[in-house]
């Protein structure tokens, strides 16, 4: 039986967001990697916007990033630990708050401590 987005758990949606946004950021779309994300670094969605569009002069290598955690706070809110890496900064592991907003799961971006992987 399918379960859908409405009878998941918290925990399945938001790892449902950070798989969406895993995958938005690998394939360059910045449009989906903006509606995945509430980024406080940026004061307008221009300025988030061109910041996003550079990600792909480091590209993802994708057999490398992953999911590694999904852990629950409450029901609308979750920290997601995840490996990203790129050809020119290499792996790092981070730690991303995912929040409910509305009907949607976005991940929440300010400047989150990233620790160095040597994988």
């Amino acid at each position: 039986m399918d379960k859908s987005e409405t009878s998941a758990t918290p925990e399945q949606a938001a790892k449902q967001a950070v798989t969406h946004y895993l995958d938005a950021v690998k394939s360059g779309n910045v449009d989906e990697m903006m509606k995945a994300t509430l980024d406080n670094r940026f004061k307008d969605d221009a300025s988030k916007r061109e910041v996003y569009q550079t990600f792909s002069n480091d590209p993802i290598q994708t057999d490398k990033t992953k999911i590694l955690a999904i852990n629950k706070v409450d029901n609308s809110h979750l920290n997601a630990t995840i490996r990203i890496s790129t050809k020119n900064t290499g792996t790092h592991d981070l730690t991303i708050p995912v929040v409910k907003e509305g009907e949607q799961w976005k991940l929440v971006i300010d400047g989150q401590e990233v620790t160095k992987n040597n994988d």
